[in-house]
C-alpha cells in the first residue's frame, strides 16, 4: 500500500455544530489521495460519533479517541499518527475550498518546497468579512530570498506594525513530513504558552530550505458570534514571555538583525497584554495596576529605548510614548476611548 500524498489532521473538541461542514470540505476534495486524520480530544458532546460515522463511510478516515489535552495534544497526537508526504491542519470548525489540495499537488509535484504557504478567508455566517494573504508575490523561495522571509516571521521592521500580512495560523500551511519528523517538532500546550500555532510556524520556517507561496484563499476561518469578542487570558504576561523565550532558542540570536526583530516582538508581546487589560473584564482599578507592572518590566523599557527609531506610524509612536514613560492611565483610557470611537462608526 503506497503512503498518501497528503496527510490532513483535524483536532475535534465541543464542535457538534460545525464538525459535518468541515469534514465534507475535506472528503469531497478534487484531489481524493488523503489520510484524514479526526482526532476526537475526549469531546464531550457527539462529536465521536460524528468522526465514526464519517470513518464508516469513507476508508481514508481514521479516527483517535483519547482523553482530553487540549489543541496542542491533538494535534501532537495527529502528527504521530500521521503518514503522508505532506501534512495539513484543518481546525474543525472552519473549512477549505474544493480544489485546496489539487492546486498544492501541481506544486509539490513541481519543485518539492518544504512548506507551502496560502491565505484564508474570514467568514461570517457564510459571508466573507475579508481576506488574508501573504505579503510576498506567488512563488518559489530558497537561499537568500528565503533569508529575508525569516526575519518578517519573527516580527515585523517596525514596532506595532500589522499592516504587513504574516499568516502564522498553523492552518495555512503545508508542511513536509519528513521535515517536521528530522526536526522533532511538535506543538507546545497553550496552558503554557500562548500563541503556540506562531513558535510552530516560526520553527518549521527556521528549518526549511525552500517554501512556495500562494496568492489564494482557501482556507475559510469561521469567525462565528461566539468567538469574535476576545475573552480576558488569565496569566497572559507570563505565557508571551514564554513564547517570547521559545522564540530566542529556535532563531539565530548572533544575527543583530533577529535581534532588532525579537525585541519588536517582545514589543508587541507587551502590548498586546496591556490591551488584554483593557477590556470590561476587570475593574478599572485593578487593570491599571496590572498595565503599570506590565510597562514596569526591565526589558520592555530596555527594548522601547534601543528601538526607539522603528516606532513608524504615528499610533505606534504614541503607544511607544506612553510606554516609555509608564503611563498607564493614559494607555488604558486611550485605547478604550479608541475602542469607543469605532464602535460609534460601525454603528453609523
Amino acid at each position: 500500500m503506497t503512503r498518501p500524498r497528503i496527510s490532513v489532521i483535524i483536532p475535534v473538541y465541543k464542535v457538534e455544530a460545525y464538525l459535518r461542514r468541515c469534514i465534507d470540505s475535506v472528503i469531497s476534495q478534487s484531489y481524493k489521495d488523503l489520510e484524514i486524520i479526526l482526532v476526537d480530544d475526549g469531546s464531550p458532546d457527539n462529536c465521536g460519533v460524528i468522526c465514526d460515522e464519517y470513518a464508516c463511510r469513507d476508508a481514508r478516515i481514521h479516527v483517535i479517541h483519547q482523553e482530553n489535552m487540549g489543541l496542542y495534544g491533538a494535534r501532537n497526537t495527529g502528527l504521530e499518527a500521521a503518514s503522508g508526504e505532506y501534512i495539513s491542519f484543518v481546525d474543525s470548525d472552519d473549512w477549505i475550498e474544493a480544489d485546496m489540495y489539487a492546486c498544492m499537488l501541481e506544486i509539490i509535484d513541481d519543485c518539492h518546497p518544504d512548506m507551502v504557504r496560502f491565505g484564508l478567508k474570514k467568514m461570517l455566517s457564510g459571508k466573507i468579512m475579508s481576506e488574508r494573504k501573504m505579503a510576498y508575490a506567488n512563488g518559489f523561495y530558497k537561499g537568500e530570498l528565503l533569508n529575508s522571509q525569516r526575519l518578517d516571521i519573527i516580527s515585523n521592521e517596525h514596532i506595532l506594525d500589522y499592516k504587513k500580512e504574516r499568516l502564522m495560523s498553523a492552518c495555512t500551511n503545508l508542511y513536509r513530513r519528513e521535515l517536521v519528523m528530522e526536526y522533532g517538532l511538535r506543538f507546545v500546550s497553550e496552558r503554557e504558552i500562548l500563541n503556540e500555532d506562531y513558535l510552530f510556524v516560526l520553527q518549521v520556517f527556521m528549518a526549511a530550505e525552500s517554501v512556495y507561496i500562494i496568492d489564494k484563499t482557501f482556507y475559510c476561518y469561521d469567525t462565528r458570534e461566539g468567538s469574535i469578542t476576545m475573552s480576558y487570558r488569565e496569566n497572559m504576561f507570563e505565557r508571551k514571555k514564554k513564547l517570547f523565550q521559545m522564540y530566542c532558542r529556535s532563531v539565530n540570536t548572533q544575527d543583530k538583525n533577529v535581534r532588532i526583530r525579537l525585541k519588536n516582538f517582545y514589543i508587541d508581546c507587551v502590548y498586546a497584554c496591556v490591551v488584554n487589560e483593557c477590556g470590561d473584564y476587570r475593574g478599572r482599578a485593578d487593570s491599571i495596576a496590572t498595565i503599570r507592572d506590565l510597562l514596569d518590566d526591565e526589558r520592555l523599557q530596555k527594548y522601547l529605548s534601543d528601538n526607539r527609531k522603528l516606532a513608524g506610524s504615528g499610533k505606534a509612536k504614541c503607544i511607544c510614548f506612553l510606554m516609555r514613560h509608564r503611563l498607564a492611565v493614559g494607555m488604558y483610557g486611550g485605547y478604550r476611548l479608541l475602542k469607543y470611537l469605532r464602535k460609534g462608526r460601525m454603528h453609523k
